[in-house]
């Protein structure tokens, strides 16, 4: 059925923008936290 097909295409989108975002938030506390003395602009 097509709305099988949109749902596990739902929950893929899902999935991968919650793993980007939390792949981007890790890199900017890792990144504010390696450089918070010289970054004070």
């Amino acid at each position: 059925m097509p709305f099988e097909a949109l749902v596990i295409a739902g929950v893929l989108t899902i999935g991968l923008v919650v793993a980007f975002m939390g792949g981007f938030g890790v890199f900017v506390y890792k990144d504010s936290h390696r450089k918070r003395d010289q970054s004070d602009s």
